[in-house]
């Protein structure tokens, strides 16, 4: 019997899943700091030591009848490039090496939309230091960043020499890491709302995409505020006039198929490019997008990189959704879950917890990493950012966490 395979780079378990409801065979390759996923959606699974062993994976791949992989694919950050990679390789259709560094590469995508005369904050590519101390003195408020970063693992916003000393210093000693393997750059700090939008590409059209807000700077997530996502209005100039913008940006950066996810600041004054990547939006943005529009971006996602037609059924809500992060404010071990049928405010839609009670936890190193998220219904976008302070204020009401000796 003739069984199609395909190649996943990481374990998102949706992803997994997606591909399953194919009847497609899975090839899951998952990095050793990270937990298996379900093991029930890998039909072949290998822990690796570095994701990014493009060499590695390509011995183990060799071992498969080539002319059966369908597709490979990366859900996440570190993938990216390696399936590019594999994909001239074993000659896989998909995006290849010589168009995947505007995704992946910092400093190559925003000098693609500098010469499109894009607002792109003002930036350096850090080789030494004292250039950071000069740049520092320029704009008194910069952002470090990994050029190849996840998410939001290795930023810092910085506002002193010190701050910035300490930073080098400690790039220096991981330089080895991947996200740190191609260097660092130095950013203007952009004052304005943060905001994402998420977009589904086939055949060089867009099929689907939405604008919605973080509720707070996505840098600012060591603070344990309250971030998360919100959907905009679709009927409001902000929604109207973000769509267009992320129109011209898929357009400069030429994408042709794929589920891009789009981060950009807006102010009085403009709309500044902060980065793009070619795959689905990490936490809970896709469940929220999917309760506010009925699209599913992970399933969407899977298909396009299948090849498969992919025809939107939106149906869009009335009001907004949103999805609030509950932080990991301390150590410990969870004591208690509270459930939505538990809690006395309105308009909670459900609550998805990443842990169970007696799991124990640890402060985190990235934005993603959270307890689990509230998802809320509101009528406008004033009432959501009072739902979501009020839910703030009383997350230790949602989980509570005893201190381990």
């Amino acid at each position: 019997m003739y069984e199609e395979l395909c190649v996943c780079l990481g374990r998102r378990e949706e992803v997994l899943r997606a591909i399953k409801r194919r009847g497609l065979k899975t090839i899951v390759f998952v990095d050793k700091q990270m937990r298996p996923p379900n093991l029930n959606l890998c039909d072949y699974f290998f822990h690796l030591d570095n994701l990014a062993d493009t060499e590695k994976i390509g011995m183990i791949l060799a071992k498969f009848d080539k002319s059966k992989i369908k597709a490979i694919i990366s859900p996440g950050e570190k993938g990216v490039r390696t399936a590019a990679e594999l994909r001239d390789k074993l000659s896989i259709d998909g995006i290849g090496a010589d168009k995947i560094e505007r995704f992946r590469d910092k400093a190559v995508m925003k000098d693609i939309l500098i010469e499109k005369n894009f607002r792109v904050a003002n930036y350096i590519d850090v080789k030494e230091s004292a250039t950071g101390l000069k740049f520092l003195d320029e704009f008194v408020e910069v952002v470090a960043k990994p050029k190849q970063g996840m998410g939001s693992v290795g930023v810092k916003r910085i506002k002193t020499d010190e701050e910035w000393l300490e930073y080098y210093e400690g790039f220096k000693r991981e330089n080895e890491l991947y996200h740190f393997e191609k260097g660092i750059l130095l950013e203007e700090y952009i004052q304005g709302e943060e905001y994402h939008i998420d977009s589904i590409i086939q055949d060089g059209k867009i099929k689907f995409s939405h604008a919605s807000m973080y509720s707070m700077p996505l840098i600012d997530f060591k603070k344990f505020n309250f971030v998360g996502t919100i959907t905009l209005d679709v009927n409001t100039p902000i929604f109207k006039e973000l769509i267009e913008y992320n129109r011209e940006i898929l357009k400069a950066l030429e994408v042709q198929n794929g589920v891009t996810h789009l981060e950009c600041f807006k102010n009085d004054r403009e709309i500044c490019f902060c980065e793009i990547a070619i795959r689905p939006a990490g936490s809970a943005v896709p469940a929220n997008l999917k309760i506010q529009t009925n699209v599913d971006i992970i399933d969407a996602f899977v298909a396009v990189e299948l090849g498969e037609k992919f025809i939107p059924d939106i149906k869009i809500i009335n009001g907004i959704t949103g999805s609030l992060q509950i932080p990991i404010y301390k150590n410990g071990k969870i004591t208690s879950l509270l459930n939505e049928k538990e809690s006395d405010m309105k308009d909670i839609i459900k609550v998805d917890y990443l842990f169970d009670v007696g799991q124990s936890i640890n402060t985190p190193n990235a934005a993603h990493e959270r307890i689990g998220d509230i998802f809320i219904h509101a009528n406008n976008l004033n009432e959501m950012i009072r739902k979501f302070k009020s839910i703030h204020l009383n997350f230790d009401t949602y989980v509570k966490v005893e201190e381990e000796r």
